[in-house]
C-alpha cells in the first residue's frame, strides 16, 4: 500500500539530507585548511559529555540495518509469486547483475524505472496482507544469499532509543511499508520517536 509522502517525511528526509550536507562541508573545510577533522577519539570525547537528548539516529535500512547479504526491498518484490508475473518479469532485468555490462538501467534511471513499475502495480498488489506476507516469505534473488534479516544487535539498538525516545529516521531508496512490516514481524518498535523516510 504506496501512499505519497506525508509533509513529515519529506520533512524529516529534508532534515537527513542537510545533515549530510553540513557533515560533507565541514570534512571539505578541514581537508581544505589542512586541519584535522574530528577524529573518532575526539568525537567519542564530545559524545561522552552529551545525554540523551542530544541524540539523533539516522541510518540506511537496506544492508545497514539489515544484514549485508540480505535481499534487498526490491529484491522481496521482484522475486515473489505474490505478485503478478507482469511485475516480476519487469523487475528481472533489473535485478539481474550477472553481467554488469548488460545492466538495461544505470544509476538513477534504474530507481526511476523500478518506481513506475511499483507505482502502475501497487494500488491494487501491494494491499497490507501482501506486504506482510512479503516479508514473513522474504525469498532469495539478486545479489542476496539470505532472506532479509536484520544485522546482530540491530532490533535491541532500535528497542533501547525506542524506550529513551531518542529519534530514529530510516531512510532508504526502499519501500516505507515493506520496512514498517518487516521490523514490526521481528517485534522491532516503532514509537513516536521512528519515521521511514522510503519510497
Amino acid at each position: 500500500m504506496l501512499q505519497a509522502p506525508s509533509l513529515l517525511s519529506l520533512g524529516a528526509c529534508a532534515v537527513a539530507a542537510g545533515v549530510a550536507a553540513h557533515v560533507a562541508r565541514r570534512a571539505l573545510l578541514h581537508r581544505r585548511s589542512g586541519t584535522p577533522a574530528l577524529g573518532f577519539d575526539a568525537a567519542l570525547a564530545r559524545l561522552s559529555g552529551s545525554s540523551v537528548e542530544d541524540l539523533i539516529l539516522i541510518v540506511d535500512f537496506d544492508r545497514t540495518l539489515t544484514d549485508g547479504d540480505s535481499a534487498q526491498c526490491h529484491d522481496v518484490i521482484g522475486a515473489t509469486s505474490l505478485v503478478p508475473e507482469s511485475l516480476r518479469a519487469g523487475f528481472a532485468p533489473l535485478l539481474d547483475f550477472s553481467d554488469p555490462a548488460k545492466v538495461p538501467y544505470k544509476g538513477d534511471a534504474w530507481w526511476v524505472r523500478a518506481n513506475e513499475l511499483l507505482l502502475t502495480h501497487a494500488s491494487r498488489v501491494l494491499t497490507p496482507e501482501t506486504v506482510r506476507r512479503l516479508v514473513h516469505e522474504a525469498p532469495l534473488f539478486g545479489t542476496s544469499t539470505q532472506p532479509m534479516q536484520l544485522r546482530p544487535g540491530a532490533a535491541r539498538l532500535l528497542a533501547r532509543l525506542s524506550e529513551l525516545d531518542v529519534p530514529v529516521l530510516i531512510v532508504s531508496a526502499g519501500f516505507a511499508d515493506i520496512i514498517a512490516a518487516f521490523l514490526a514481524a521481528r517485534a522491532v518498535p516503532l514509537g513516536s520517536n521512528v519515521r521511514v523516510c522510503s519510497n
